[in-house]
Formats: structure tokens, C-alpha cells, sequence
């Protein structure tokens, strides 16, 4: 079997009107998302979006890093949210480094550890912690 391209339905939204909500500021109807199909990306260190899906969430950017790319070229990107992602009955909040241009939505390893799922390597498709199948369980050390 050849290893190919793992992705996942992902949803992508606005940390901060989660939180409106959740303090009842703001009505659930309200809080501003996006459905995408994402690459799973180990390499990755955490969620990389492009900047229509920062302007669709009206994510405030929060600063800017050096970041370095896969080609090893070092670039100052911005860096926006919070943003809550969702997978199945899975969900973190993070950060997102924002890379002008991407056509691919980049789901890394903070995410994917905030919300305790695997790549299936069999199967290459993103799946739910099989020894934790109900509930996220996070590794503190």
C-alpha cells in the first residue's frame, strides 16, 4: 500500500465568540465558522490557514513569528485567534499561524494532540484515540 495525502473534515471556529457564547453574549447561531477539509500534517506544528479563512472568522491577529517552511525558507507570518477546532466529537482551541496563498488548510500536532486522535496508517484517514474513544484524554508529562 503507498502512503498517501491523510485528511479530515475539520470545523474552524472564532475562539472568541465561543466564549461569548458560552457566557450567553452571544446566540450559538452566531458564533462564525468554517467546514474545511484539512491535510493532516505531522510535520506541522500547529493549525496553518490561509487569509480568507481569517477574514471569514474575523480572527484578530495576535503577533507575528518567524516561521520556518518546509522548503527551509524562514518567513514572518501572522499568527491569529483563538480558534476552536472540531473533529468528530473531538474539540481544542489553539492558534493559527495564517500563510498568505495556501490552498490547503494544515491541521499539526497541537491540534491533533489537544484533541487525542491518530493517524490510521492502515486505513490514512485521521481517527479518534482507540484507547480513548469517548473522551479526550490529555498526557500532562
Amino acid at each position: 500500500m503507498l502512503m498517501g495525502f491523510v485528511t479530515a473534515d475539520i470545523t474552524i471556529r472564532n475562539g472568541v465568540d465561543v466564549a461569548l457564547a458560552k457566557k450567553g453574549q452571544l446566540s450559538e447561531d452566531a458564533i462564525r465558522e468554517v467546514n474545511v477539509t484539512s491535510l493532516v500534517d505531522s510535520g506541522s506544528f500547529t493549525l496553518i490557514i490561509n487569509e480568507t479563512v481569517q477574514q471569514e472568522l474575523d480572527l484578530p491577529v495576535l503577533y507575528t513569528k518567524p516561521c520556518r517552511t518546509a522548503d527551509g525558507h524562514v518567513a514572518v507570518l501572522d499568527v491569529a485567534g483563538p480558534v476552536e477546532v472540531l473533529f468528530k466529537n473531538r474539540v481544542t482551541i489553539c492558534e493559527a499561524v495564517i500563510s498568505p496563498g495556501l490552498h490547503q488548510i494544515l491541521l499539526g500536532v497541537i491540534p491533533l494532540e489537544g484533541m487525542d486522535v491518530v493517524i490510521n496508517p492502515i486505513t490514512q484517514k485521521l481517527a479518534l484515540n482507540p484507547e480513548h474513544p469517548d473522551a479526550v484524554v490529555m498526557m500532562l508529562y
